[in-house]
């Protein structure tokens, strides 16, 4: 991959310890992709109905807007991370063109620990955007060369719409969306627009907005001193009860008692 020629945009980036309390998702379908390199402990990964264990020495790549459902095998991993994208056209990702395996060994992770040591600098450094792009894309090289070949996907029509649909839910948690509102933006029936979008994102529209929601109020539980009726508000509920219920659906817990044990 030539760096040189890609856009390039880095969300977050850093090195850390998670455990089981705070580091799992369930059927979360990420606007970012993901790069992680494992140093210690080791996770079960599900992308797209195929399970993984990623462990020591891993490089782990995972394309944006896959449906992934991820825990720790151990009490605790340590981990180097970066979210990003690559785009490369109107509502295109390279990874919307492209298949590529997930997991990658490396013998000798050293030069891996570097990269990320360089992107990690350099992110904190806004300045300094040539070093950080480097240094992803060199990442992004080693984990396609010791991983299964790049393979160009059959590019769906729809995936431009179905992208620009997903941004803009995204962008705008806080409204309200109704399926004909997001099948009109598509000129489709709503029926077949449930179809077409179940087919990319492995979940009906309705389930997707409420599962980014969720995962949206849970960075908020976790690191805003947010109470749990302005984080509803903010997310579009007009009624904490309700809201409330729905983090119980998809959590286990409420909200109160998510932030207090975690």
């Amino acid at each position: 991959m030539k760096y040189n020629d890609i856009m390039i945009h880095i969300e977050t980036c850093d090195f850390t310890t998670v455990d089981k309390k705070n580091w799992y998702a369930n059927d979360f379908v990420p606007l970012v992709s993901k790069l992680y390199f494992i140093k210690k402990g080791s996770a079960k990964l599900i992308i797209d109905n195929q399970s993984f264990i990623i462990e020591e020495n891993s490089l782990v790549l995972i394309p944006l807007r896959t449906k992934q459902t991820f825990y720790l095998e151990t009490d605790k991993m340590t981990h180097y991370y970066c979210h990003f994208t690559l785009p490369v056209g109107h509502h295109l990702d390279y990874f919307d063109l492209k298949e590529v395996g997930i997991i990658s060994h490396l013998d000798n992770p050293n030069k891996v620990i570097k990269l990320f040591d360089v992107l990690i600098k350099d992110f904190k450094n806004i300045s300094d955007l040539f070093h950080r792009k480097e240094a992803l894309m060199k990442l992004l090289d080693l984990h396609m060369n010791h991983s299964d070949k790049i393979r160009d996907k059959v590019l769906d029509p729809n995936i431009q719409s179905l992208n620009r649909i997903t941004t803009y839910i995204n962008d705008n948690l806080h409204l309200q969306h109704t399926t004909s509102d997001l099948a009109a933006m598509m000129n489709v029936h709503p029926n077949y627009f449930i179809r077409l979008f179940k087919k990319h994102y492995g979940m009906p529209p309705i389930k997707y907005i409420n599962t980014l929601r969720i995962n949206t109020a849970i960075q908020h539980l976790l690191y805003s001193t947010k109470t749990v009726t302005e984080i509803s508000q903010l997310l579009g509920f007009s009624d904490v009860f309700y809201f409330s219920k729905l983090f119980k659906k998809y959590t286990g817990k409420t909200p109160i008692f998510y932030r207090k044990k975690n």
